[in-house]
């Protein structure tokens, strides 16, 4: 029909691509949380007085030997909760958007 490609991609492109991206987006965001806090941990993210979880996890280390875990024994417990519900959720997303059997 001679349309350019910026009429033809919304149309006809977008609405194939956008269900495979949300589910890729959903599966790989748990990861992406965990390496994020990976980094923080190790002092590489965010900065105090800023809240993020591997740096509380990272200050709760110290009170760990002196019998007071909780602070990083939380944070650390919130993290893994979280990446483990990110898989069902791109899971589920898939097999309703994709129509996939996995």
């Amino acid at each position: 029909m001679g349309l350019p490609g910026w009429r033809v991609c919304p149309r006809h492109l977008v609405p194939d691509l956008l269900p495979l991206v949300l589910v890729q987006v959903t599966t790989s965001f748990g990861y992406i949380l965990l390496d994020v806090a990976a980094f923080s941990f190790i002092g590489l993210g965010v900065r105090p007085p800023d809240a993020e979880w591997g740096l509380m996890v990272a200050n709760g280390a110290s009170g760990i030997l002196a019998g007071r875990p909780e602070q990083a024994l939380y944070a650390g417990l919130v993290i893994v909760v979280f990446v483990i519900a990110c898989n069902p959720l791109g899971g589920a997303l898939s097999r309703r958007l994709l129509g996939d059997d996995r």
